[in-house]
Parts: C-alpha cells; sequence; structure tokens
C-alpha cells in the first residue's frame, strides 16, 4: 500500500461533515471538463480586444482533450480508487466515476486554464489568481471525493500546467491562421 491508498483511506475518515461533502461535490461538479471557462471563451469571442483569450481557452481544452483524455487515461488505464481498494466504495461522495483515474481530467484542465491566464502576468493577474485557487480547489476536491488518487492529480496539474503554456504559445500563431484564412478580422487594438 503506497502513498496514494494512505491518503485515500485518510481522505475517507474525513467525511464526517455533510455540509463540506456538497461544498467538495459542487466544487467538483463546476470544475467538470472545463465547462466554465469554454462559456466563457464563447462570451469573449465576439470581442476582438479579447478573442485571443477566447482562442486560448478553446486551444487549452483541446489539449486536454487530446492527451489526458484520449492519449494518457487509454495508455496508462489505472482504475479509480474505489475500484482498486473496493474498501473505499462506501466513502465515495457523489455518483461514482466510470471512466479511467490517472491523470485527473478535471485538474488537468483546470490547471491549464489558469497556467494560461498566470502566461500574461501582470495584465490579467486579476483572473490568474483565482482561476488557479479554483484549479487546486477542483484538484483537492477529486481527491477528497475518492474519484481519484493524489498522483492522478499531481499528474493532472503538470498536465495542466505545461497545456496552459502551450496554449499561450500557440495561440498567437492560431489567431494569425485565422486572420490569413480571412475567418476572422485582425484586432485593431
Amino acid at each position: 500500500m503506497g502513498i496514494d491508498y494512505i491518503i485515500s483511506s485518510a481522505f475517507a475518515n474525513m467525511h464526517g461533515s455533510e455540509f463540506i461533502n456538497k461544498i467538495m461535490l459542487f466544487i467538483s461538479e463546476i470544475g467538470n471538463n472545463g465547462y466554465l471557462f469554454l462559456i466563457l471563451a464563447i462570451f469573449l469571442f465576439p470581442f476582438k480586444k479579447l478573442r485571443k483569450i477566447s482562442i486560448g481557452l478553446v486551444v487549452c481544452a483541446l489539449l486536454i482533450l487530446v492527451l489526458n483524455n484520449l492519449l494518457l487515461k487509454k495508455v496508462i488505464a489505472r482504475d479509480r480508487p474505489f475500484i482498486t481498494y473496493p474498501e473505499l466504495l462506501p466513502s465515495v461522495i457523489g455518483e461514482a466515476p466510470t471512466s479511467l483515474s490517472f491523470p485527473s481530467g478535471h485538474s488537468a484542465v483546470n490547471f491549464a486554464f489558469a497556467a494560461f491566464f498566470c502566461c500574461y502576468k501582470k495584465k490579467y493577474l486579476k483572473i490568474a489568481i483565482p482561476t488557479s485557487i479554483f484549479a487546486f480547489l477542483v484538484g483537492f476536491s477529486r481527491i477528497y471525493l475518492i474519484h481519484h488518487y493524489f498522483t492522478d492529480v499531481i499528474a493532472g496539474m503538470i498536465l495542466g500546467i505545461g497545456c496552459g503554456i502551450a496554449a499561450f504559445f500557440l495561440t498567437p500563431l492560431i489567431e494569425k491562421m485565422f486572420i490569413k484564412f480571412k475567418m476572422i478580422e485582425p484586432n485593431e487594438q
């Protein structure tokens, strides 16, 4: 029994407060698949000055979809904690996920968005700080709910940060391509 089992067992024993359980479930739900940020991307796209952010958020989500969900999860094929350790199943809060566990997609996508905003340094600091805190809360919630191992969340965090940084550098190139093919108009800052 390694660190993952020890941490999962410790969290399983912390589930005494129904109020905290509901908060963790809520945080996990709103962090699901990055829907919150994808909705933001849709609303930002019509505004030329914010279009780069919109494109970047979509690039983050696509990178995570491909690397995390379509590649790593299938190659590594790690079962959820409550599958490997059935004694943890009664401690699972909410609906038990049926997909594979490693890396955590919730963590990856939310850390990607946070890292993307952090790359802008001071320009989007007011967004970077709350998105980073939210990403940590989502990762914590996934462990708390016994939906993921600790290492699933750490791997998701690392992957997400890498994808967020990659999206930051890819976004201007994608925007130029869209402009070149007249899919969007250039930003007249």
